[in-house]
């Protein structure tokens, strides 16, 4: 089997100013959003392919120890687990179920993530995303 990793590499980190709430993909389709509580934190995953035919990818959010803010790790995996990228995201607020979104932002075919970064001083949602 052939993996096509272009759908993933590279992953564009991009600050959204989109103050809109955004649900979790729930509807029929072959993807399967999932949350196992940690010690402090709550490690988010989805499952499933970020685009029509594209491979079934496993994306995940690590909660990491640290001493200020909240730190994560974000995995993208094949469907074997074979690590096709990680990198590290600092957050000001905990991540929660509601604030780990994979759906196609910006309409072009691909699913794409966005984090809640955090909120502004009117208590507005700020948005970090990352485009497929």
């Amino acid at each position: 089997m052939r993996l096509d990793c272009r759908l993933v590499l590279p992953l564009i980190v991009l600050l959204s100013c989109d103050t809109r709430p955004a649900p979790l993909d729930n509807g029929a389709n072959d993807s399967d959003v999932s949350a196992q509580p940690t010690t402090q934190l709550i490690q988010l995953s989805y499952t499933g392919s970020i685009s029509e035919d594209g491979p079934v990818l496993l994306i995940a959010l690590l909660p990491k120890p640290a001493s200020s803010n909240y730190h994560y790790a974000l995995e993208v995996r094949t469907e074997r687990g074979m690590l096709l990228q990680s990198m590290g995201v600092r957050n000001g607020v905990p991540v929660g179920t509601d604030d780990f979104v994979v759906e196609d932002i910006n309409a072009d075919g691909h699913k794409d993530i966005r984090l809640l970064g955090g909120t502004d001083t009117a208590g507005a949602p700020w948005y970090k995303s990352w485009l497929n």
